[in-house]
Formats: structure tokens, C-alpha cells, sequence
């Protein structure tokens, strides 16, 4: 169906032309074809809307997750620094206590670690998926290290 040809058609009818056989039928199948497809174009740019809202979402959520752990790895590395003050005096004392918290605090800090590390993959999964979304896309969120 040559809609552009219809339009002629339906132009010089309006100039005083004749109508031929069947051109308004046409019109109409042409006009409810472009309707139908109008609809579903429509749909896809909903569907995509929610998909980018969504994807958007993850990408918070993991930023927010990724904060959260590098502010439990610096309180970490602090606690670490204040134990190692007691390391240092337990060689002077019978007192082991320091020392196990230490050991402790540490293996606190690996699994922190391990957590950012996670953190930062998810985190990165959902940026390069918003720039497969939109190639424009620009992430401004923190800085690393």
C-alpha cells in the first residue's frame, strides 16, 4: 500500500478530482495500520522507559551498597590501626586479649574486602547496563582509588 500516493489521491479529491474506486477504503486500512503500528511503537517506548527505570534502580541500589561498604572498610582499617597500638604493648604484657582482636578485626577486614570487591562488580554490571541502555550515559558517582 503506497501511502504516499493515497495522500495524492485524497489531496486532488480535495482539489475537485475524481475519487477513484476503493482510495477511501484504502485510506482507511492504510490509516488503521499506521494506528495499530503507532500503538505498538508506543508500547516498546514504555517497555524501554521501565527498563532504563529499572535498571537505574540497581544502579542506586549498588552505589549505595558500594558507599556503605567503604565506609565499614575505612571503619575497619581504624579499628585495625587502634589494635595494632595494643600489639605492639602485648610483647611488654601477659595480656593476649589485644592480639585476638586483632586477629579478629583482620579477618573482619578480608571479608569487608571481599564484600567491596562484590560490591564493585555488581556496581560495575549496572553501569556498563546503562550504558548498553543509553551509549550517552555518563556515571558520576564516586571516584575509586
Amino acid at each position: 500500500m503506497d501511502i504516499e500516493k493515497l495522500i495524492e489521491q485524497l489531496n486532488g479529491y480535495f482539489e475537485g478530482n475524481d475519487l477513484k474506486r476503493g482510495v477511501a477504503l484504502d485510506a482507511a486500512t492504510a490509516l488503521s495500520a499506521l494506528q495499530a503500528e503507532n500503538e505498538r511503537l508506543r508500547d516498546e517506548v514504555e517497555r524501554q522507559r521501565r527498563s532504563a527505570d529499572n535498571r537505574q534502580h540497581l544502579y542506586e541500589n549498588a552505589e549505595r551498597a558500594y558507599i556503605k561498604v567503604l565506609t565499614e572498610l575505612e571503619q575497619t582499617r581504624a579499628e585495625i590501626t587502634r589494635l595494632k597500638h595494643y600489639e605492639d604493648k602485648c610483647h611488654d604484657c601477659p595480656i593476649v586479649c589485644a592480639k585476638t582482636e586483632i586477629v579478629k578485626a583482620h579477618e573482619e577486614l578480608e571479608a569487608v574486602q571481599a564484600e567491596l570487591e562484590r560490591v564493585k562488580r555488581e556496581r560495575d554490571a549496572a553501569v556498563e547496563d546503562l550504558h548498553k541502555l543509553c551509549p550517552a550515559w555518563k556515571w558520576d558517582g564516586q571516584k575509586e582509588d
